[in-house]
């Protein structure tokens, strides 16, 4: 993707290609942290003019902590922060549909609350309006990324909102699958599994991504709308695990101290007796 097209106004027809730019980012490594900063470049990138902060929330972090990620330079710098602010659980709309993608166009700054250290950040570069975008894991928020302008005119247009809502989605199974990799890996659940065990269990996740898929294409065939969205919902949600699956598979090929097989009982010598 030319940057002239990336930095004009992106269309729904470029977002295979958009996906690609950001898993190059995120690549090799699929961690949580390389995810986020890959959503960063992205969207300096498909929204150019803005500043461009971010939040962080890794599984297991202490309560009222974040990673706070901003852009110095071409480097996105990761600082923990200990802040008596919303917990991430707390971020959820009361009248809100349960969503794991909200993207919020604040044409005001007094309607930013979520992140008030960051707002006051954005008051101190003459920022007046800002985007908020928000992806979660069930609920519980995982990134928060605000981008800020120095004008509510022309903030985003519909076409611009439909590209990054869809761009957002896609990118949401990637990161929301770094995150179950990463709290597997926390856990020690994941270190108990056995390669062969890991392996059945990428290739059943696999095919279920297929199951809920093609179930979502039958019921769209027979005018079933909301039946066949819960089930392309659910292949989402599939997706995300079979990825943090294949991350930990990934991660026991690549490492030999991991356990890989049960240990083979010896054959006994046979005797022949004449």
């Amino acid at each position: 993707m030319s940057e002239t097209q990336t930095e004009s106004r992106p269309e729904v027809s470029l977002l295979q290609q958009a996906v690609n730019v950001f898993l190059k980012d995120a690549m090799p490594h699929l961690t949580l942290r390389a995810c986020a900063d890959a959503m960063i470049r992205s969207v300096v990138r498909f929204i150019p003019g803005g500043l461009v902060s971010g939040s962080l929330w890794g599984p297991g972090q202490r309560p009222n902590t974040r990673f706070r990620l901003t852009m110095e330079g071409d480097t996105i710098v990761h600082r923990e922060s200990a802040e008596l602010d919303l917990l991430p659980e707390e971020l959820k709309l009361p009248d809100a549909t349960e969503d794991d993608v909200r993207i919020l166009l604040h044409r005001s700054l007094k309607s930013l609350t979520t992140d008030r250290p960051g707002l006051d950040n954005l008051q101190q570069a003459k920022c007046r309006a800002a985007i908020e975008i928000r992806l979660c894991y069930f609920g519980r928020l995982i990134l928060l990324l605000i981008v800020g302008f120095p004008t509510a005119k022309g903030l985003i247009n519909k076409e611009s909102e439909e590209f990054l809502n869809l761009f957002c989605r896609c990118c949401l199974i990637t990161l929301q699958g770094a995150y179950i990799a990463e709290m597997e890996e926390k856990s020690g659940r994941a270190s108990c599994r056995l390669l062969p065990e890991k392996f059945s269990l990428t290739f059943h996740w696999f095919h279920s991504i297929t199951r809920h898929l093609n179930l979502g294409i039958v019921r769209l065939r027979e005018g079933q709308y909301p039946e066949a969205a819960d089930a392309l919902d659910r292949t989402s949600v599939v997706a995300s695990v079979c990825l943090a699956e294949i991350i930990t598979l990934v991660k026991t090929l690549s490492d030999p101290r991991q356990p890989r097989a049960l240990p083979t009982p010896e054959t006994p010598e046979r005797t022949e007796t004449t």
